[in-house]
């Protein structure tokens, strides 16, 4: 059996046995037409980010927008051009990194009920060649290698040691972690460490943000894929902000229905050209029941109340162990203590702190629960 391999300016017969136009050994009982041969092809191939995650072991999950950023996100799509916006809510990565071995390819060639690699590969563009030496030597991305029952496995390098970019390991850090924020049950925020003196939105993004195509979560064994915006780039601070919604949203979500104090998370960020980012965590106790702002929206002068429904919660504002304050729409930090709040009845009352219109920030900053965060808004009176 016969059969002729043509894919990027190289045309070779292989051949099952040995004939004067196939007369050099290939492999376990091959012949090929020519004597050294490349050992890898790599190239470039658009794929959904069900399909970037399925070969990451990521399955079944609809990898959607969330409902409500649906409208956002058209007024603020991704900043990264690789990550594009589709019409029914989820996303391509254009120009993923793949590769495949030639023997991979060659022994689907002679296999009955192997899948057409061939047509797959024939979607890559930028394809390449490397020879058996380059390939050692080869140090761009991770390419995420075409297996031979046509799948795709995870991104990997072709030596141990991770390609030689920028790495910013030592230089980006979980600089806070929210276990109550708007619409969140968890989220954080990741930027450079304060002495590094990168703390605008614009450096932040031209440092590191616009290259940034995949933000991961990874708890009880499982890979939550943050989608954008479930992670995007704060204006004014320079950070990386990531939130969690709540477990009903999305089935991605659902190993943050529930936690406890102490388990490990995980968070992994890929950025073109630079190495990935790993940071590590582990989590505060979760809260028990509702607890609110009674009001998300108030009026000049208006008294803010803040109910609280966990019992351990009340313990520790009662006294006085974790701390309450507020963020002007001035970036002004306003500490309550006795002098502006009351403190009873399961119930913050804060009062001669909202002078003026816009957004304000409330936060609860506890040894056991960690930074509990609720924006509201003040109005004038119509």
């Amino acid at each position: 059996m016969q059969k002729l391999l043509a894919i990027n300016e190289m045309t070779v017969l292989f051949s099952s046995e040995w004939t004067e136009k196939t007369p050099y050994p290939y492999g376990e009982g091959l012949y090929a037409s020519i004597h050294t041969l490349p050992d890898q092809l790599i190239g470039k191939k658009t794929m959904t980010f069900a399909m970037y995650y399925a070969s990451e072991g990521v399955e079944n999950l609809a990898l959607t927008v969330a409902s409500r950023f649906a409208e956002a996100v058209k007024r603020f799509p991704a900043t990264n051009e690789r990550v594009v916006l589709q019409t029914d809510g989820t996303y391509q990565l254009k120009h993923v990194p793949v590769s495949i071995a030639l023997e991979t390819l060659v022994q689907s060639l002679f296999s009955a009920d192997a899948s057409d690699l061939v047509q797959e590969v024939a979607s890559w563009v930028d394809q390449e060649w490397l020879p058996t030496d380059a390939v050692l030597a080869y140090r761009g991305e991770a390419t995420k290698p075409l297996l031979a029952n046509g799948t795709y496995g995870k991104r990997s390098y072709f030596t141990a040691q991770q390609a030689d970019l920028p790495s910013l390991k030592d230089q980006l850090v979980l600089t806070s972690e929210l276990y109550q924020f708007a619409p969140y049950v968890y989220a954080g925020t990741i930027g450079f460490l304060p002495e590094l003196d990168r703390d605008s939105y614009q450096v932040f993004h031209e440092c590191f943000g616009k290259f940034v195509y995949s933000v991961t979560l990874q708890k009880d064994g499982r890979t939550i894929p943050l989608l954008w915006p479930d992670y995007l780039y704060h204006k004014p601070e320079g950070h990386l902000e990531f939130g969690v919604l709540a477990a009903d949203e999305a089935e991605r979500f659902a190993p943050f229905a529930e936690w406890f104090a102490g388990e490990e998370v995980t968070i992994e960020i890929r950025a073109e050209g630079f190495q990935d980012i790993v940071l590590k965590t582990k989590l505060k106790q979760p809260l028990k029941g509702s607890n609110q702002l009674q009001k998300n929206t108030l009026l000049i002068g208006e008294d803010l109340c803040y109910q609280i429904a966990d019992d351990e919660l009340w313990s520790e504002i009662e006294d006085q162990r974790a701390q309450v304050a507020l963020v002007t729409p001035k970036r002004e930090k306003v500490t309550v203590d006795a002098s502006n709040a009351t403190v009873a009845n399961r119930q913050v009352i804060v009062s001669g702190v909202t002078d003026y219109p816009g957004r304000y920030q409330f936060s609860v900053t506890s040894p056991r629960f960690g930074t509990l965060l609720q924006v509201f808004r003040v109005v004038r009176e119509k």
